[in-house]
């Protein structure tokens, strides 16, 4: 995918004085006009890295940076950034978010020549007419045969949009897109004669538009009224922004050493592997037996450890089922980056009795059964909970590092779990579902005995000492995994 976006390196310290904050102006011509896009900005060191979410297509693009504190004026030059004919809905506030929209021949059904299965997966099919809406009222005046008319600037256009998805990633995408509510710009070919314009979107809706509603195929609508260009700073792109970054390394010391604000504008901290894989997601919405299907995204999962049997998805949950104790049950999907976090729900049906405990293993970077890193979840008796870090190399097991979280653990009650495997850095969290989830991770480690990558997934375990009634259920959730 084509970049939507442009990076500019800002550096003021060969200017004389020292500066803090700058204001960004764009241009498409060096001599301007030039447009301000950002007040205020902060400086580190008198360096910066500026992303301009925003940037129109196909052109060279000038930039103006002035530092508020001494008037110093910097300039650089972008782009052209390539629209390669697509249609693009952008967010301003999250550039990895972008969608482009291709064409294809009878972009209604996409079924017919011109528009193959699978790509393109998302499809434009156009604009709905517009509306400029006055802004004028009209008052009887008593013995007159005409109203006073009172009138000021008439509204910009409201319309609607329509555009086609044909995969079930690509339905991810779309939500995405449009979950954080705000406002898009929309960027068309120059052919359709419309300049690039800020859209507040109204209610999205997704129709279903195959009689057998298995298939992904969907249609989307959403009616919208042309805006002002947004406030705020932009947050970067998938592997180079601000809400990423403290998830990967939660402190400044758990930076890789020598890496700069350029480094983290180019994408090498956070995806030293480059632009991420498709996440991995999964709702658990569909009906499975002797196994857990396929999920969200389209991955397909594996029963790698257990009888298939005690494996099911309910509509609502993964399930692990175990009817004996002491045998381990593990579900896995393959994973192409080393870098890599996963984010889920989870719940046991029993408090264990008996001197035993649970076992619920997060893996990461599994390359077989003897092989993995682990955040282990620990339930034992009392409700006590214990969160834990380790390595399984060649079969053997090492605990890196432990913490008690500080809460009881309850029979089918939800919890949510964080962890991430990031170069040689091992970080993990569990805390209730319905409180937020805690800013420190509660568990970091080192290791480098597991670089590559491999499966992601889930193991889990009733020890033999337990004396609950069986079956045990282990259930899953809301499953997120990306590089």
């Amino acid at each position: 995918m084509p970049a939507s976006y442009a990076v500019i390196e800002v550096d003021f310290t060969a200017a004389p004085g020292t500066d803090t904050s700058y204001r960004m102006e764009r241009a498409t011509a060096p001599a301007g006009p030039y447009v301000t896009i950002a007040v205020a900005a902060p400086l580190l060191a008198e360096r910066a890295v500026y992303t301009d979410s925003t940037a129109p297509f196909d052109t060279v693009l000038y930039y103006r940076a002035t530092g508020d504190q001494t008037g110093a004026v910097t300039t650089y030059t972008a782009g052209p950034l390539d629209q390669a004919g697509q249609v693009w809905l952008r967010d301003p506030l999250r550039p990895w978010a972008d969608l482009p929209l291709d064409f294809c021949d009878a972009a209604q059904s996409g079924h017919v020549p011109g528009c193959a299965q699978p790509t393109p997966e998302l499809v434009w099919v156009g604009l709905g007419d517009e509306v400029w809406e006055a802004d004028a009222g009209l008052f009887p005046v008593l013995n007159s045969e005409t109203p006073a008319d009172v009138w000021a600037r008439r509204k910009h256009a409201s319309g609607s949009l329509t555009f086609f998805t044909r995969t079930l990633a690509a339905i991810d995408r779309v939500y995405t897109l449009f979950t954080a509510g705000g406002p898009l710009l929309l960027q068309l070919p120059p052919e359709y004669g419309v300049r690039d314009r800020f859209i507040q979107p109204g209610n999205v809706t997704e129709i279903r538009i195959s009689r057998d509603q298995r298939r992904p195929e969907r249609r989307w609508e959403a009616p919208f009224t042309v805006v002002d260009r947004p406030l705020g700073p932009a947050q970067g792109t998938a592997c180079a922004n601000w809400c990423a970054l403290p998830a990967a390394y939660p402190t400044y010391g758990d930076l890789p050493s020598g890496l700069t604000l350029a480094d983290l504008a180019a994408g090498e901290v956070i995806c030293p592997g480059g632009e991420p894989v498709t996440p991995l997601v999964d709702t658990f919405t569909r009906t499975v037996a002797a196994g857990w299907g396929t999920a969200d995204t389209g991955q397909a999962w594996t029963v790698a450890t257990g009888p298939a049997a005690e494996f099911s998805v309910n509509g609502s949950a993964g399930i692990h089922t175990h009817t004996t104790l002491n045998t381990l049950h593990a579900t896995t999907i393959p994973w192409d980056q080393a870098n890599v976090t996963m984010r889920t729900r989870f719940s046991v049906s029993t408090v264990p009795t008996g001197t035993g405990g649970n076992d619920i293993h997060l893996m990461l970077r599994r390359g077989d059964a003897s092989n993995f890193y682990s955040a282990r979840i620990f339930t034992g008796t009392t409700g006590s909970l214990m969160i834990s870090l380790r390595k399984f190399v060649g079969g053997v097991e090492t605990q890196l590092v432990s913490a008690t979280p500080g809460f009881t653990y309850v029979a089918d009650a939800v919890y949510a779990a964080r962890f991430s495997v990031q170069g040689s850095n091992l970080m993990a969290k569990v805390w209730p579902a319905a409180s937020p989830e805690p800013a420190a991770w509660q568990v970091t480690a080192t290791d480098t005995d597991l670089t590559g990558p491999g499966a992601v997934g889930m193991r889990t375990l009733v020890r033999a000492a337990q004396t609950n009634p069986l079956p045990i259920t282990f259930r899953f959730d809301d499953l997120v995994v990306t590089s």
